[in-house]
């Protein structure tokens, strides 16, 4: 990434007024492609901002979880049955019923909850990265991940054929 400059430097001035000598000469498909660029670099300073923020609040201890701290879940079934929606909070992810019948089969087993957690997260992080980095599920002992567990168990069968 590019050197930041101060926004009234000398330096900054002297980059605009060299910009918009070069502009002069480019045509107006180059124009819509800088156009762009520019909103890309945009786009990415605010994600380094963000990103910088929370770093900043991790090493500071603001917004650390609790230990045994889970957030709210709910489990939405979709239109006709066709889908079904889990939301942590305030995220929201849909999932298919054939991915949903998968969770549930695993939340089902006959094997101890580290074991029912550890299976869960080898699943989603194949099948479904997007959750687990969006609810930020690190581990099969995340206390979201057991909590959904337990919901889907009590709630959901799988019936047999």
């Amino acid at each position: 990434m590019a050197k930041k400059v101060k926004e009234n430097s000398g330096e900054r001035v002297k980059l605009q007024n060299e910009l918009k000598k070069l502009i002069k000469n480019i045509d107006e498909e180059g124009l819509i492609f800088l156009i762009k660029q520019a909103n890309v670099i945009l786009y990415n300073m605010q994600v380094d901002k963000i990103n910088n923020m929370q770093l900043q609040n991790q090493k500071s201890g603001k917004n650390k979880p609790k230990a045994n701290a889970y957030d709210p879940i709910e489990i939405i079934t979709g239109e006709n049955n066709s889908n079904f929606i889990i939301r942590i909070d305030t995220t929201r992810k849909f999932f298919s019923v054939e991915d949903f019948r998968s969770m549930v089969k695993i939340c089902q087993l006959d094997v101890n909850e580290k074991e029912k957690g550890a299976r869960l997260f080898r699943w989603l992080m194949n099948e479904r990265k997007d959750f687990l980095i969006d609810n930020n599920i690190r581990d099969g002992n995340n206390p979201n991940l057991k909590n959904l567990i337990e919901m889907i168990k009590s709630r959901y069968k799988i019936a047999s054929k």
